[in-house]
């Protein structure tokens, strides 16, 4: 459980958080999860940095806060799998920009 000094301090750290130039120029197929659930700036970051990269993916998985992945470990297996193979991601994934 994170404590109120510490959670501040992430809150601090990523409030000064700005997505390099750089990632513009990423080759890299990359996907950007958050949980539904998550605080908007969470989702919306998730969203900024899926549409900056030219292979990025921005999505959410629905009906889950942040801790998804440790809570549902086989969506989430399956979300990587579906991911790196190339085939269908779980129905709890939806996608809200895709150029593959």
């Amino acid at each position: 459980m994170v404590r109120a000094r510490q959670f501040s301090g992430i809150v601090m750290a990523s409030a000064g958080f700005r997505p390099p130039d750089t990632l513009a120029r990423s080759t890299s197929p990359t996907l950007f999860l958050t949980g539904a659930k998550e605080l908007r700036i969470v989702r919306h970051s998730g969203a900024v940095l899926g549409r900056r990269m030219p292979h990025g993916v921005d999505g959410f998985a629905r009906g889950v806060g942040h801790d998804w992945p440790v809570e549902y470990p086989g969506t989430f297996a399956r979300t990587v799998d579906g991911w790196l193979s190339g085939t269908a991601l779980p129905r709890h994934i939806a996608l809200a920009s895709s150029p593959r």
